[in-house]
């Protein structure tokens, strides 16, 4: 599974998109503040976060962190972007 967490209007083909406030039908709404995500434990090969991360409270941040490594399998990536 490859998941793109906050996508916004940036649907990629292939991917899980997941937002807080789905714009279209092919997101997913899903609150990255609210633990545990729901996603199985190493189910994601590729996590995409862009321009996400600056706007949630270190505490959660934190939590998301471990949430991702929870979800991503052995020799998967995590990409974050921030500005």
């Amino acid at each position: 599974m490859k998941l793109h967490i906050g996508c916004g209007k940036e649907i990629l083909d292939g991917w899980i998109n997941i937002d807080k406030y789905p714009m279209t039908p092919q997101v997913q709404q899903v609150d990255i503040t609210k633990f545990p995500l729901p996603f199985k434990d190493n189910q994601s090969e590729y996590i995409r976060m862009r321009n996400i991360l600056e706007h949630l409270p270190i505490e959660s941040q934190l939590k998301l962190f471990d949430e991702l490594y929870r979800i991503t399998n052995k020799g998967g990536r995590i990409w974050i972007r921030v500005p």
